[in-house]
């Protein structure tokens, strides 16, 4: 029985779209079924079908038991993504968790999402902590919300029924992570305050998602903070040599 999806929209993200696959094919301590749903435009930049069935070997190894790949001939808005890709969710689905094309997820993220969701009955997952790194730059800033005024936060998990049923079908492609927020308004949040977040992370510079996130390296306010951490100090020494290599 599928208790969990995994939401991953792309565009334009040929060359980062592996981060997010090997961050899914690295989870540790799965004990439940998951599925991977991603939905892409078509065209020169896309990473594409073929390549992500050839991930499904090892995702397989880490509990996913469905993969649907949804091909998109006309652009569509982020806000709209999700809503497709919710509705294809298995029927058993009870959590639902939004990945970023161009974001390595921390190794218990799903276990961690899949506790708290299904498990604890909380209807609203989020971390208020994670590490973010401009390839061109190479620059790394500190997402931290250490009071917890942002209401979405990151690394996001919500319940399927819930963006199914509150979240409506229209044109959105900024905000969105606040937009799902509102729209859903959870009562039960669960705020993940683990440094372990900073194992994983969200990166700027080659996906059309994120293509705004650059002005916060350079005008640093909160939730952000400066950091001396650095992606050689977190994450696996092949996944700094991939985000290197596209610089």
């Amino acid at each position: 029985m599928i208790e969990l999806t995994v939401g991953l929209p792309l565009y334009n993200a040929g060359m980062i779209a592996p981060l997010a696959l090997e961050g899914l094919m690295r989870q540790e301590s799965i004990d439940f079924e998951w599925e991977l749903i991603v939905a892409e435009e078509q065209g020169p930049k896309m990473f594409g079908e073929i390549n992500i069935d050839n991930c499904m070997d090892n995702l397989r190894k880490v509990g996913c038991s469905r993969l649907i790949y949804i091909p998109l001939y006309d652009w569509v808005s982020l806000g709209e993504k999700w809503k497709l890709i919710a509705n294809k969710a298995s029927s058993d689905s009870k959590a639902f968790l939004l990945q970023a094309g161009d974001s390595f997820a921390q190794p218990y993220r799903l276990k961690s999402s899949h506790q708290a969701l299904v498990e604890e009955g909380y209807d609203w997952y989020k971390s208020n902590i994670g590490l973010f790194y401009n390839i061109r730059t190479e620059k790394t800033i500190l997402y931290n919300d250490r009071e917890l005024k942002q209401g979405a936060g990151i690394n996001i998990g919500m319940l399927t029924k819930d963006i199914i049923n509150k979240v409506p079908n229209e044109f959105r492609r900024a905000i969105v992570d606040g937009w799902l927020y509102n729209n859903i308004k959870p009562q039960k949040v669960y705020t993940d305050i683990s440094m372990y977040f900073v194992n994983g992370v969200d990166t700027h510079g080659y996906h059309n998602i994120s293509h705004k996130r650059g002005k916060f390296f350079e005008d640093i306010k909160f939730p952000f903070e400066p950091t001396i951490l650095r992606i050689e100090d977190n994450l696996p020494e092949e996944i700094v040599k991939f985000l290197k290599s596209l610089k």
